[in-house]
């Protein structure tokens, strides 16, 4: 890990986005908490690319989603430090997803609502010790599951959805 380390922090940072993304979920699938002492850079490298304004919004969605995948990998009690940073990409995330739902919508917008109920969902099984860290989001959340399931035709984003209400 420590080698490829620095590759995928560049390939975050580089056109290489896509792949280094790719990349990082797999780790954070397979290595579980041995990405933890990279965690630090790995996340300022995404809230950095998060806040670029040139970001696609498929490298949005493909940022919100390895968000929630480095909160399973290191579980919620690590997690609690980038939890405040988290929250706000989220938030601005929602803010999108929302303006999504009222107008049309395209594939990096259901890409969108898929990662970032995938994150939401991820969120809540790591802070499963303490739901209170995440109780100031839950009516936003919870709206805005409805105004996806409300308007959305895909079976999956609603399954996923309905996951993340039960």
């Amino acid at each position: 890990m420590s080698q490829i380390y620095p590759i995928l922090v560049a390939g975050v940072e580089s056109e290489n986005f896509s792949a280094a993304v790719g990349v990082l979920t797999d780790l954070c699938q397979h290595v579980k908490t041995d990405i933890l002492p990279y965690c630090d850079n790995i996340m300022q490298a995404l809230l950095t690319a998060f806040q670029n304004a040139q970001l696609l919004q498929a490298n949005t969605a493909d940022i919100v989603s390895l968000l929630g995948d480095i909160a399973t990998a290191i579980g919620g009690e690590t997690y609690q430090r980038y939890l405040l940073h988290v929250l706000q990409v989220l938030s601005t995330a929602r803010e999108t997803v929302m303006q999504e739902v009222e107008g049309d919508i395209g594939d990096d917008a259901i890409a969108l609502q898929q990662a970032w109920i995938d994150a939401w969902s991820s969120l809540f099984q790591s802070f499963h010790f303490s739901p209170e860290s995440l109780l100031p989001a839950v009516v936003d959340v919870m709206q805005t599951v409805i105004a996806i399931i409300n308007q959305t035709s895909h079976a999956q984003i609603v399954s996923t959805a309905i996951n993340l209400i039960g």
